[in-house]
């Protein structure tokens, strides 16, 4: 999502919603009667999912969101998703045991040190892969040697669209006549 942040080039940023799957444990104040995660189980969506999420492993932890987030990466960088299959058991089995399409042989215009990361991030053994703190700042420090253009396309400054004024009372609408109008 693009929130408004007036501190942001552009006067935007992206904010990343929704990234995840929540899952308590044994801490806090889980008691009888309450939800608790089962362990053991799987949960995401498969075309996100890490190897060790895959495969139903009880120790997730943040290095599926890293290896998610290089999903989500190659996802946006090459418009095509790194690992497809003809069914979620497919596409579970691959991220298993297949290497996803280089980035580069997808666009070879992406710089190396970008492409390296994103793969970095994908690698499937966990232990293997950078801590989301890594991440961060070498995607800061990729901001700073690729900066965003000057000039962005964004529908913050667009103007309203207005309707005609036609001189007679307005018919009733339907909703998404009415959010036309608004």
């Amino acid at each position: 999502m693009l929130v408004a942040d007036s501190k942001a080039p552009g006067g935007e940023r992206t904010k990343l919603l929704d990234f995840g799957i929540a899952k308590l444990t044994d801490e806090g104040n889980v008691g009888p009667g309450q939800i608790k995660t089962s362990t053991n189980s799987m949960l995401g969506t498969p075309y996100y999912m890490s190897p060790e999420q895959c495969r139903g492993a009880g120790k997730v932890d943040g290095r599926s969101d890293v290896y998610a987030l290089g999903v989500m990466m190659y996802e946006m960088l090459s418009g095509v998703r790194p690992i497809t299959g003809e069914g979620q058991g497919d596409i579970l089995v691959k991220h298993i045991t297949e290497e996803p399409v280089p980035l580069r042989s997808r666009n070879a215009e992406l710089p190396e040190t970008v492409t390296a990361l994103v793969h970095r991030m994908m690698i499937k053994d966990r232990e293997k892969r950078p801590a989301m703190a890594e991440v961060a700042a070498q995607l800061e420090a990729l901001s700073m040697q690729y900066p965003p253009p000057t000039v962005r396309r964004s529908t913050a400054n667009m103007p309203l669209v207005s309707l005609p004024q036609t001189g007679s009372p307005s018919p009733a609408t339907q909703v998404g006549t009415a959010a036309g109008q608004a």
